[in-house]
């Protein structure tokens, strides 16, 4: 009865020790505080199957309740019991570290001592290149831009020395680059400026230049129409005297043709003058009846 108590405890709750690592004795402590429970899990599991096999009715409904209730004692019993035994156990794993702490920090204040004895001499070294890395840095830093990448503590003196005779040159040869393209920049503004001011001057000499020839040439344009206009009234007073000298002519003739056929200003009422195509034509009266 006991064995198959056992084989029905088993396969209620199986569970693998190893996947925790624990061993079969460390887990079989443990197993021992939840067996009672568990052996009671195991005694109503008669009840529970025979329960649900039945027909629904009161009296099935009322046995249900009553095994429930059984369970839910079994269930909380099993979580006192829990609570309990974590409680003892994370007690003892607080009282693990502590036996770890105390020891552990015996043991470190003396192993600090006992290392600064073991590397007395290996400090010393550390702290003559500590020195020496501080100088090197303060030497090779107006000549470099990180000197971080450079191991100076490790490296010899000749290689430092080298390093910064290497450096120093490099650093005078941009500063000479950088100040001689610094001359040439100037030299170059001052000469594009002289050039600007060149053009300048050369645009006001020519465009004063070209205001005065402008000037001249209007200059010129006036003369050449005060001449025009002087010639033009000349000729036109010309034309003038030669139409009046034609006019007086023509009339001087005209009345040389009117005295030498007979017309006079005490006898004009006998004559009539008609004009036709450019030509006078004198008609004389020669009897009135």
């Amino acid at each position: 009865m006991q064995k198959q108590n056992k084989i029905m405890q088993k396969q209620l709750v199986a569970i693998n020790p190893q996947e925790f690592g624990l061993k079969k004795t460390e887990a079989q402590k443990i197993e021992a505080v939840f067996t009672p429970m568990l052996q009671k899990m195991v005694e109503l599991e008669k009840d529970y199957n025979a329960i649900i096999k039945l027909p629904i009715n009161t009296n099935s409904i009322q046995k249900a309740r009553e095994l429930r209730l059984k369970y839910v004692k079994v269930r909380t019993g099993t979580d006192e019991i829990h609570k309990k035994a974590k409680a003892y156990y994370l007690a003892g794993g607080r009282f693990v570290d502590a036996w770890r702490n105390a020891q552990k920090f015996s043991a470190i204040g003396k192993e600090a001592e006992l290392q600064k004895i073991e590397k007395h001499f290996e400090l010393i070294e550390e702290a003559k290149k500590e020195k020496i890395n501080a100088e090197r840095i303060a030497k090779l830093q107006p000549y470099v831009e990180d000197v971080k990448m450079y191991n100076l503590k490790e490296m010899s003196d000749k290689g430092f020395n080298n390093l910064l005779n290497s450096s120093k040159i490099a650093f005078e040869a941009q500063q000479e680059a950088e100040k001689k393209a610094e001359q040439e920049r100037i030299a170059q503004e001052k000469a594009e400026r002289a050039e600007q001011e060149r053009i300048k001057k050369e645009n006001i000499r020519l465009k004063a230049e070209i205001q005065e020839k402008e000037a001249a040439r209007e200059k010129e344009r006036i003369a050449k129409e005060k001449i025009q206009a002087e010639i033009a009234q000349k000729q036109a007073e010309i034309d003038r005297k030669e139409k009046e000298q034609k006019q007086l002519k023509k009339k001087k003739e005209f009345a040389e043709f009117l005295a030498k056929n007979g017309y006079t200003t005490k006898n004009k009422e006998n004559f009539i003058i008609k004009e036709r195509e450019g030509k006078y034509l004198l008609f004389k009266k020669i009897a009135e009846f």
